[in-house]
């Protein structure tokens, strides 16, 4: 499993996400993927609740990556 912040860009504002991949995905962006690097990343927003220590929630949004494509690899 490989956890990679991703910033998008609008405008003036950016709004971050967290990529996760697994199996041969993550390989993949362990082993060629550097800061920087342009990508086109084809996947699902997966939403999650993290319990705090004040006994409040906070919710998470995490996008599972099903697939990726870079200049640089033609896997998808």
């Amino acid at each position: 499993m490989a956890k990679v912040p991703l910033a998008v860009h609008n405008g003036e504002q950016t709004t971050w996400h967290r990529l996760i991949f697994f199996d041969e995905l993550a390989q993949q962006v362990a082993t060629t993927f550097a800061k920087w690097t342009v990508v086109t990343v084809v996947g699902y927003r997966h939403q999650r609740e993290i319990p705090l220590r004040n006994g409040a929630t906070k919710r998470i949004e995490e996008i599972y990556a099903a697939g990726i494509q870079s200049p640089s690899t033609s896997k998808g």
